[in-house]
């Protein structure tokens, strides 16, 4: 009997004092009742800067030109969501970089400026020499001259976010047969279209596995200045996530994933510019060099 008293003194004391249970150790939740304006995923626009490609096909050649225009064309009409940046400060930073072992520029030179400018992915490539070469083909005496080419360009894409790589691939066309111009120069700018077509495929596909982010480039007291703006798609009144840091995971391919980090405080956009906004934060935290966007 005793026994059992003092298990009900117990029960009793304990669902007056929930300090003493799981229950009171738990954090508080925050709980939210800021008015927003609602901005859709969809209704954002990724930012995407190209930098030029080096290699045999370069940028100011008739060829080059058209393959950028073609590619960038091809780019647009596959991925929905995105805008292309032509910050000139980028382009001029790009091109003074020193090329890499690979062929390439150093990709990480470029993100932490390309973040800094609202700029969520980055599109590095590449051309290898072109193989040419004129063969004669048919029968002695009725023989004629074709051109045999190949072209091949390495393509990588990195979100600026965490300097994940999303895509590193080697793209390749070749152009021979009856049908083909007799001159190098001529088979070389047909190679060059199709490997447009392709590369914007690519370059497409892989930018559907980024979501859009902002940085956070400045954080005073309750105002926080974010890298993007009405070009984005941003409007004032809509409440942004911030986010912590996330993990790089490395798949299929050695290419590298990005697990998303876990929300740590909310701010709403009190005022939208071209290139950047205003924000003031709702609840938690939102330091400088974080990372903003949606739900």
């Amino acid at each position: 009997m005793k026994n059992l008293r003092f298990l009900a003194i117990l029960m009793l004391v304990m669902s007056i004092l929930p300090v003493f249970s799981c229950a009171a150790k738990k954090a508080p939740a925050m709980v939210d009742n800021t008015e927003c304006a609602p901005v859709p995923q969809a209704g954002l626009k990724l930012g995407v800067f190209i930098a030029p490609f080096s290699g045999a096909v370069p940028d100011g050649s008739p060829n080059g030109e058209a393959f950028y225009r073609l590619m960038r064309e091809q780019v647009a009409k596959k991925a929905k969501g995105i805008r292309f940046s032509d910050d000139n400060s980028l382009e001029d930073g790009a091109r003074k970089q020193e090329i890499g072992p690979t062929g390439c520029v150093n990709p990480m030179a470029l993100l932490e400026d390309a973040a800094a400018r609202g700029v969520g992915a980055v599109v590095i490539g590449c051309f290898e020499d072109p193989e040419t070469a004129v063969e004669k083909r048919g029968m002695y005496g009725f023989r004629e001259e074709i051109c045999v080419t190949s072209l091949h360009l390495r393509i990588w894409v990195y979100e600026t976010r965490t300097s994940t790589k999303i895509l590193d691939t080697i793209l390749s066309q070749k152009l021979t047969g009856t049908d083909a111009p007799k001159t190098t120069d001529e088979c070389l700018a047909i190679v060059s279209e199709k490997l447009a077509s392709v590369a914007g495929d690519a370059i497409a596909t892989s930018l559907e596995d980024i979501s859009w982010t902002a940085l956070i480039t400045k954080s005073d007291h309750k105002v926080v200045t974010i890298s993007a703006g009405l070009e984005s798609g941003l409007i004032e009144g809509a409440c942004l996530v911030v986010f912590g840091p996330g993990n790089v995971l490395v798949g299929a391919g050695e290419n590298s994933y990005c697990v998303p980090g876990p929300q740590v405080g909310r701010v709403r956009l009190t005022k939208v510019a071209e290139g950047q906004s205003q924000a003031e934060i709702v609840y938690g935290q939102a330091p400088p060099m974080s990372w903003v966007g949606i739900e």
